[in-house]
């Protein structure tokens, strides 16, 4: 319940704040491509990308993109 409560009433930056610190390794990373976080918080890819997009312009984290059959597999970074 928790979880849908989540969905329904959090505000997507703040959840994807939240999932991208609870997976972040002790290096700083997240290895999560965009799509799989936006499976996660149940929302569109693209909601997830632009968010992910504002938090590098704010510097926050850096995305990293790494080429694997056309896809972009990214990763997180936080500054």
């Amino acid at each position: 319940m928790q979880r849908v409560e989540g969905v329904a009433f959090g505000h997507v930056d703040t959840r994807l704040a939240q999932c991208l610190l609870e997976r972040m390794s002790d290096g700083g990373e997240v290895m999560l491509s965009h799509r799989e976080l936006a499976v996660e918080l149940g929302t569109p890819r693209k909601v997830v990308s632009r968010q992910l997009k504002e938090f590098e312009r704010r510097g926050w984290l850096r995305l990293r993109c790494r080429r694997h059959s056309g896809n972009c597999c990214g990763g997180v970074e936080y500054c």
